[in-house]
């Protein structure tokens, strides 16, 4: 007996399984690929804010949980990794495998030169030092106010991002706190040299997530410019470095959009589900994704939401509702002094959520569904007009707005130095807002910019003439945050600090437009005249998106920030010892004390607290005879600060030389600048 089988072949008899198809099984593999990473970082991510917040963190713990829940996502993603895509040609494998190259040079490269950012001046001394408290405590609450110093007067406890809410109350460490715990994690398995590189590995998983999402838009070599060009862009390669939080937003929002794009082409709402779990993790990076979410959430219901993306959205919202819960946690119980600092930008997006509800509501009713309907007859003119609103908008804000507008704000930051050194005006309220369309200019290069812009704007045209509503949720996030950072950054304006305002959205997405751009007029040269001209032409733009960044990053490429430093507070901390406790002197003039006391007892896991240097002798021996059996060490930065004090022979306990990148207003970072960090200790004696 035979019979035709469905797939035109001739079976005899009982039916012999099939080969696998290698092109199959390559697609199936990288998809897998791409789901692991996403699912193994989203649920570190979870387990270790959650066990944090918990107060019970530690390394046994974390593991546990890490790997409980990355296996109940892994399960929960299987449709997605069996059955969304066809065989793969062999050069998609092959530029796969090159994608695959550049996240791993990336995180190996990148690696290698971490910039060491443990002092508390800025954020990346707060992540650093929030990472080292969680992995020597096990919670996000730091009760500071210990033997010897649990008698607080004329004491000190705070440090750059770390701050009590109420009088002798535990202090808070600022921001968001998933970064950290990830950074703790790490601290626990390999120590604080180690710590200090993991956002190489965060930066690699978002590279393969943001190739992913590109290659469900374009011809897959398009999406391996776009990645080179991001893979190799300063503001990229710096903070990547650095230890922030913006590439963690970045490959939760592109893995997210790419593990939604899936759930939409498989109809699949438990995939859907995943991926709401994967974009709610923006928030759960970052504060300022929360914009993210509320354009998302806008995408993802009426009147924006149609096709098949209807289908799966609600699973989506229920994903990004259930990480916002633990977000909200976060924030609200573990960083409340920094919802005290962001009122103003906290009150706006909940009016604008409850505006998005009314307007879904109101899409309901029949003036509405007439609204609606309306409005999709004229779709065409009203995408067109959209479309014509940003190329010129686009060109305003990097041509004529320069020229015309001075921004400020109600507020001041310490630039006044660095107008001095480029010979401007001193007014620290400038924001210089005015010239951030120029600022992408700088790292994107102007062929990329500019492509990124009508990229922006066809794709903007497309999805609403077309109805392409698979592309609804990136095109309005990105639109949204790129008008938002572009007209007000509402960050210190130097450089490169203000830039990491673009990293997780913006810059990305102008590539994605960019190379979606390229993409659509490769297409239309096959039907053109002189195609090989037109192609020649696309070609030479793609060679541009990847080399002009390369002017910048190129002349910094070895830029270790503050080299050997996590090795030196190592040694520091075992030279103090674990019975120590340390009292830093505020010296007039500098700010030793400010940067290095919750950095001391994050990471040597010793009571710290600082006092003006006009504190009394008696008062500090009062302090060495409450630390019982522990040694107090006074720490200063200069050795005149010890003459007359009862202390023993002082000695020093770092000794810091290193290079960072020079801060910039108006021009982009190009050069390295020294600095030095001294700590000077003795012990306290009884007499003096």
């Amino acid at each position: 007996m035979s019979a035709a089988s469905p797939h035109g072949t001739l079976t005899v008899g009982r039916p012999t399984a099939r080969t696998p198809d290698p092109r199959v099984m390559a697609s199936r593999g990288f998809v897998s690929l791409v789901w692991l990473v996403l699912v193994a970082e989203l649920s570190w991510a979870v387990a270790g804010v959650v066990l944090a917040m918990l107060g019970v963190f530690s390394l046994p713990l974390v593991l546990a949980a890490w790997t409980a829940l990355g296996l109940g996502l892994w399960v929960a993603t299987r449709s997605a990794r069996s059955g969304d895509g066809g065989p793969t040609a062999r050069s998609t494998t092959w530029i796969r495998l090159a994608a695959l190259a550049v996240t791993l040079t990336a995180i190996i490269g990148n690696g290698l030169l971490p910039g060491e950012h443990l002092q508390t001046g800025r954020d990346g001394g707060t992540y650093t030092s929030t990472a080292g408290w969680i992995a020597s405590d096990g919670g996000l609450l730091i009760d500071a106010e210990v033997p010897p110093f649990d008698n607080s007067t004329d004491l000190g406890f705070d440090a750059a991002g770390f701050h009590e809410i109420v009088p002798h109350g535990p202090l808070y460490a600022q921001f968001m706190h998933a970064l950290p715990a990830m950074m703790a994690t790490v601290d626990l398995a390999g120590g604080i040299d180690l710590m200090v590189r993991t956002n190489a590995l965060i930066g690699g998983v978002a590279l393969l997530a943001f190739y992913a999402f590109a290659e469900r838009l374009m011809r897959p070599w398009l999406a391996l410019v776009a990645q080179v060009a991001l893979a190799t862009n300063l503001v990229f390669v710096y903070f990547t470095r650095a230890p922030f939080a913006e590439l963690l937003m970045l490959g939760m929002l592109f893995g997210g959009l790419w593990a939604l794009d899936q759930a939409v082409s498989l109809s699949d709402r438990t995939v859907g589900f995943v991926s709401g779990l994967l974009l709610g993790a923006t928030f759960l990076a970052r504060l300022d994704g929360l914009v993210v979410l509320l354009m998302l959430t806008a995408a993802l219901l009426p009147p924006l939401v149609g096709g098949r993306l209807r289908r799966v959205a609600p699973a989506a919202l229920v994903g990004i509702a259930a990480i916002s819960a633990v977000s909200v946690i976060d924030l609200f119980v573990f960083s409340p002094f920094y919802v005290q600092l962001h009122v103003d930008f906290l009150v706006p997006l909940g009016l604008a959520l409850m505006v998005v509800g009314a307007i879904t509501g109101a899409s309901h009713t029949a003036h509405g569904r007439n609204v609606v309907a309306g409005a999709l007859r004229h779709r065409a003119t009203i995408g067109a007009g959209i479309a014509i609103a940003i190329v010129v908008a686009g060109v305003l804000a990097y041509t004529v707005r320069p020229w015309f507008a001075v921004a400020t704000w109600d507020r001041t930051t310490p630039i006044g130095f660095l107008q001095q050194t480029e010979g401007q005006a001193v007014d620290e309220a400038r924001t210089y807002a005015e010239q951030s369309a120029r600022w992408l200019g700088w790292y994107l290069g102007l062929p990329a910019l500019t492509a990124g812009l009508l990229g922006w704007a066809a794709l903007t045209w497309r999805t609403i003439a077309d109805r392409l509503d698979r592309t609804v949720p990136f095109l309005l996030t990105f639109s949204g945050l790129a008008t938002l950072y572009l007209w007000r950054p509402s960050i210190t304006p130097d450089h490169i600090w203000a830039d990491r305002r673009f990293l997780p959205v913006v810059i990305p997405g102008l590539l994605v437009c960019a190379a979606w751009l390229l993409d659509r007029l490769w297409s239309r040269t096959s039907i053109g005249r002189q195609p090989l001209a037109s192609r020649v032409g696309l070609a030479a733009v793609a060679v541009l998106m990847v080399a002009l960044p390369l002017r910048l990053m190129l002349p910094v490429a070895e830029l270790h920030e503050e080299a050997g430093l996590a090795r030196e507070i190592a040694a520091a901390c075992n030279r103090l010892g674990d019975d120590a406790a340390v009292l830093l002197l505020d010296e007039e003039g500098t700010a030793m004390h400010y940067r290095m006391t919750q950095p001391l007892r994050s990471h040597c896991g010793v009571p710290a607290a600082w006092a003006d240097d006009t504190i009394t002798n008696r008062r500090v021996r009062e302090l060495a005879g409450r630390a019982g059996d522990r040694t107090l060490y006074l720490l200063a930065e200069r050795p005149e600060s010890f003459e007359g004090r009862p202390v023993g022979q002082p000695f020093t306990l770092l000794a810091h030389r290193s290079t960072r990148l020079a801060p910039t207003l108006t021009t982009p970072p190009q050069r390295l600048e020294g600095y030095g960090l001294d700590v000077l200790a003795a012990p306290v004696t009884s007499a003096g």
